[in-house]
């Protein structure tokens, strides 16, 4: 396991890529577990309205038919697996990255941790850029089109079906 953590933070650092992860099922579901379980810990702790369960399973729904859908349309549908596991993975980790900011009852937050979470929002944003440029072999301002788009969508489903803005 702290194998797997530590490719997935030379992912984060744009060191290597979803290739270097190993292939088949086991490290995807990893991947896709590790950011559930972050993700619902990041729920319970915050004070979001609407239904967690149902933002849970479009936030890990979409990724999961985006990136087949995608490596399908260029012809490199044995990279999925990689790929998510690079996707969920590494946004399982940087997501850990914001709990200061989840756990302060200030209000408003301190500079701080809003601050790291910015970055943090950022750097995931260049991170998911950077896998879809190695798993799709395309330019990395394509691969931050792709990030981009994804995170819209998501964000415009989740905001549409459980009724948050």
């Amino acid at each position: 396991m702290t194998d797997l953590i530590a490719r997935w933070l030379g992912i984060i650092m744009l060191r290597s890529g979803p290739e270097d992860l190993p292939g088949g099922p086991a490290v995807a579901t990893v991947g896709v577990l590790a950011y559930i379980g972050v993700s619902a810990l990041t729920l319970s702790v915050s004070e979001r309205p609407g239904n967690p369960v149902l933002i849970l399973t479009i936030a890990v729904i979409v990724p999961l038919v985006a990136a087949r859908f995608i490596l399908n349309l260029v012809g490199k549908p044995a990279r999925w697996q990689q790929t998510v596991a690079a996707l969920f993975g590494t946004s399982a980790l940087l997501a850990l990255l914001n709990f200061p900011l989840l756990l302060s009852t200030a209000d408003p937050p301190p500079a701080g941790p809003v601050l790291l979470a910015l970055a943090v929002f950022v750097w995931s944003f260049a991170v998911d850029a950077h896998i879809w440029r190695r798993a799709l072999e395309v330019s990395f301002t394509t691969g931050l089109v792709v990030a981009v788009v994804l995170f819209a969508i998501s964000f415009t489903l989740i905001a549409n079906i459980v009724g948050i803005t």
